[in-house]
């Protein structure tokens, strides 16, 4: 899991308290939204187009949302493939990016069978072993060499959501 946490930001902060706790968990919300979009669209630009048996199907998929808990008044940002975007193929083979983005981004070491005496999946022989796969990040080069625009971003946004909630009341 990548994660991105915003330190450093007092004056912001101090603001927030200020304000009711129903503005101040609207405002961080509008702020946190803002700063995913823009690493959700960093992040699709990063990934290679070939993967998964329909071409650009995982870019597609990948999208953000913010999630605020209300409890706390935490904001939190998702960035990642969103489910529903399962697609069929002509032979009944389902691709669902979910399911392979994990592979995408790390990679896998080769597997080797060692009970069986193939690898198979009820259609398709695939043989005693199958090759390791290197994996091309996309999510962490996105985190580390967007994360500070964005908390930036996070910061700006969320200073004029409170002027413009400072001037509602």
């Amino acid at each position: 899991m990548i994660g991105v946490q915003i330190v450093g930001m007092d004056e912001l902060d101090k603001k927030l308290k200020r304000l009711k706790s129903t503005a101040a968990r609207r405002a961080l919300r509008k702020g946190v939204g803002v700063g995913t979009r823009y690493l959700a669209k960093q992040a699709k630009s990063r990934v290679h187009r070939g993967h998964g048996g329909v071409p650009g199907l995982l870019k597609k998929s990948i999208g953000n949302k913010v999630q605020t808990y209300r409890n706390n008044g935490v904001s939190v940002g998702i960035i990642g493939p969103r489910k529903g975007f399962l697609h069929i193929l002509n032979g009944g083979q389902r691709v669902d990016p979910v399911k392979y983005s994990h592979i995408e981004e790390k990679g896998r070491k080769a597997v080797i069978t060692k009970k069986k005496k193939v690898l198979s999946n009820g259609k398709v022989i695939f043989g005693r072993s199958v090759a390791a796969y290197q994996g091309r990040p996309f999510m962490a080069p996105t985190a580390e060499q967007d994360g500070g625009k964005a908390s930036q971003q996070v910061g700006d946004a969320t200073m004029r959501a409170i002027e413009a909630e400072a001037k509602k009341t």
